[in-house]
């Protein structure tokens, strides 16, 4: 399926060759067509039907994401084996980017450094919540990358080795918070929020949530204090602590358009 009109956009920022391949010239009236990677076909009542995606393409909470786009950064610009980056719903009504990544021998990267370099170029939502390390991704009998039989983050794995129990009152609201939000058994005190795979969506919801329990603190506390403690000394002083993460907050779609303009 191909739009055609004038709302079509001009093409890819920076992206010259994608907008080549993507934005096409319109044989039925002036201008161009966008190839929305959606296979679709006209209904004998006249109706169009949608039979869903030939492309890598995903549309989350409003965006539409090139995954592919995602997956070369990774691998052209981290230097990784391989990456592959997949739309999952593993809890209903959750839908979450994973990427999975192999490492060179010579390149070891964190996934906290793998999310910085891509929060560099992209906007958050285009930043993939959890993210896996393996040894080799799945291939198919016909050596092509297997994306169903990719593994599901271990979240919970991850909660385990890194729990430690709160100690306050405000430390055991937050850590409850966090484990309803993100569909955990329980969160340690020093669990970092982007680690355990939370989103921009569920950061929203958290802190909501703590609002209404009595523990005020709002989106930009949680971004720069993303654990229970920072956040609860943050809460009981009734102001600001310094930050105890060692990444930079993302950056909100809003300052990524600023910071582009600006560029």
């Amino acid at each position: 399926m191909h739009i055609g009109g004038d709302g079509v956009a001009r093409g890819y920022y920076k992206r010259a060759s994608l907008t080549e391949e993507k934005f096409l010239a319109n044989p039925f009236a002036d201008g161009r067509m966008y190839r929305t990677g959606d296979l679709a076909r006209w209904l004998p009542n006249g109706g169009l039907q949608i039979l869903g995606r030939i492309d890598h393409q995903v549309k989350l909470r409003g965006f539409r994401i090139e995954l592919g786009e995602i997956e070369s950064v990774l691998t052209q610009r981290a230097l990784l084996g391989a990456a592959a980056v997949i739309l999952r719903e593993d809890v209903p009504g959750t839908p979450r980017m994973v990427a999975y990544y192999v490492e060179k021998a010579d390149s070891i990267r964190s996934p906290e450094a793998l999310r910085a370099l891509l929060a560099e170029d992209m906007p958050e939502y285009m930043i993939p919540s959890a993210w896996v390390r393996l040894d080799s991704l799945p291939l198919s009998p016909n050596g092509k990358l297997d994306r169903a039989a990719l593994p599901v983050p271990d979240a919970t794995q991850t909660a385990k080795e890194e729990f430690l129990a709160p100690t306050s009152p405000t430390e055991v609201t937050l850590t409850k918070i966090f484990g309803e939000v993100l569909n955990l058994e329980r969160v340690g005190v020093t669990a970092d929020l982007l680690k355990l795979g939370a989103d921009s969506i569920q950061l929203f919801q958290i802190t909501a949530r703590a609002n209404r329990a009595g523990i005020k603190i709002t989106a930009r506390q949680l971004l720069q204090h993303r654990n229970a403690a920072a956040l609860a000394a943050v809460a009981d002083l009734g102001g600001d602590a310094p930050s105890t993460t060692t990444d930079s907050p993302l950056p909100s779609l809003g300052q990524f358009k600023r910071k582009r303009r600006a560029g």
